[in-house]
């Protein structure tokens, strides 16, 4: 079966009425947003999705750094750990990763690659304070290097941004066929992995 362990694709022939959205949070560790821990942000932006019904929850992985660290080549990984981070990242279809961490010049090519290879359907947020010291500097290597990141400058930006994808765009109610064809997407880029 195509995704094997890591995801069971949603059957195209039946209703999809409810998506557990997995949230990937790629950040270093005491990384804040805005001023405020990352994974309290997602958690109260989420907790906002309740007159959605409960076609949608979420579930975050407040240490998928780990996941990115262990899918670099140069570390002391096995190619089957390799692997099985890459596997388990692709399971994510948002992806929130601090801009300290997505410029870091150690986790530069395994994010570089997955980011690349993610479903359309997926999204990947960062975020940079608009009086940030080197803000056009470090807006610009993002812009050239990962052509499909958003970059919030604001936290109203943010939790707009996130409560949008997860309330609309990866919602069965009203997006059933984007999740369906985004769970059968990621099953094939995961057995394509090997």
């Amino acid at each position: 079966m195509a995704g094997s362990s890591y995801i069971d694709p949603y059957p195209r022939n039946e209703p999809c009425t409810e998506h557990t959205e997995d949230i990937a949070i790629i950040c270093s560790e005491g990384a804040m947003c805005f001023g405020e821990p990352v994974l309290d942000l997602v958690q109260r932006t989420c907790a906002k999705l309740e007159d959605y019904g409960d076609s949608i929850q979420t579930r975050e992985s407040k240490d998928a750094i780990d996941l990115v660290k262990q899918s670099c080549p140069a570390q002391d990984n096995s190619p089957e750990d390799q692997r099985h981070a890459e596997r388990m990242l692709l399971t994510h279809s948002l992806w929130l990763i601090d801009h300290e961490t997505l410029l870091n010049d150690k986790f530069w090519t395994p994010l570089t690659y997955q980011i690349r290879n993610l479903p359309d359907e997926s999204s990947v947020y960062t975020w940079i304070k608009g009086d940030h010291e080197e803000f056009e500097s470090v807006q610009s290597d993002i812009d050239t290097q990962f052509q499909k990141i958003n970059v919030a400058t604001s936290k109203e930006d943010l939790e707009r941004w996130i409560s949008g994808y997860i309330g609309f765009q990866v919602n069965p109610n009203g997006s059933e066929k984007t999740v369906i064809e985004w769970s059968h997407k990621v099953a094939d880029q995961i057995d394509d992995i090997g």
